[in-house]
């Protein structure tokens, strides 16, 4: 019996072209989870930044939430672990030192942060009155040195940072 030349491809051929697609799908797969878990960081900090500036904007302005009426030393700002920002005018009295929270002036509850960590050197913090200089939330006197966030991803070696200087002005 006489064989003849047929027109195809061997099954090594085959596998080695299986095996070199498996190899650029998982290099394609890991490229897009990392791009991803990275965006999710940059958005959620982002969010973070934009609610930090609210409450600076507003002892900067010394804008009391709707409601509440009298004076007010500084703006609190609260970030929690589970990336609650919570901003608050906040009433010294001169004499006594004690602190008297007046209004809220929001809570908000960053979404999409599944798997995010967020530490800080000042979980609680203020800004003054009319300049925005950092203060500490607890007496109200100014802070030398500055707030810093860390924001991570469990398993994931990619991290965010951000700080707000004694000024009240934001480092990336």
């Amino acid at each position: 019996m006489i064989r003849t030349a047929q027109d195809g491809f061997t099954l090594v051929e085959l596998m080695v072209t299986v095996v070199i697609m498996i190899v650029l799908v998982s290099i394609g797969t890991a490229a897009i989870n990392n791009f991803t878990q990275s965006k999710k960081l940059e958005t959620v900090s982002d969010e973070l930044m934009t609610q930090i500036k609210l409450a600076r904007n507003m002892a900067i302005t010394t804008q009391l939430p709707t409601g509440v009426t009298g004076d007010f030393s500084f703006v609190d700002v609260g970030v929690s672990g589970d990336f609650t920002v919570t901003g608050r005018s906040i009433r010294k009295n001169p004499s006594t030192g004690v602190l008297t929270t007046i209004g809220t002036y929001f809570s908000k509850k960053i979404e999409n942060t599944n798997g995010l960590t967020i530490t800080s050197n000042l979980p609680s913090f203020g800004f003054s009155l009319a300049n925005g200089r950092l203060v500490n939330a607890t007496s109200g006197a100014f802070i030398n040195g500055p707030a810093t966030f860390i924001l991570g991803m469990v398993g994931v070696a990619t991290t965010r940072v951000f700080s707000i200087n004694d000024l009240g002005l934001f480092n990336e």
